[in-house]
């Protein structure tokens, strides 16, 4: 049995307090972060509203970067993000934070 068959359709909404912090796609309620601090999240069908505080924080990840021995930046220059957070070392391990 679907939705229709057991009453009226109801769609249901999503928003944000503070579109600056956290926006949430109004219709499937898809979260984004967007800056640091605290948003409400409110969500909506009919009259029937729930909500619910999030805090975005800063993150962090660590990556291990390994390269093959056939990759080569002669060859494949356009394939490696060099730049001052990045540098090739063959043959080396680097660990990135």
């Amino acid at each position: 049995m679907g939705p229709q068959q057991h009453g009226p359709d109801r769609t249901g909404s999503w928003t944000s307090s503070d579109a600056a912090v956290a926006t949430v796609t109004a219709s499937a309620g898809l979260l984004i972060s967007v800056a640091e601090g605290t948003s409400t999240i409110t969500a909506a069908v009919g009259s029937v509203t729930a909500a619910i505080s999030v805090t975005v924080a800063e993150g962090s990840a660590t990556y291990d970067v390994v390269f093959e021995s056939v990759w080569s930046a002669a060859t494949h220059p356009t394939d490696f993000p060099s730049n001052p957070h990045f540098r090739v070392s063959s043959g080396a391990r680097t660990r990135l934070a």
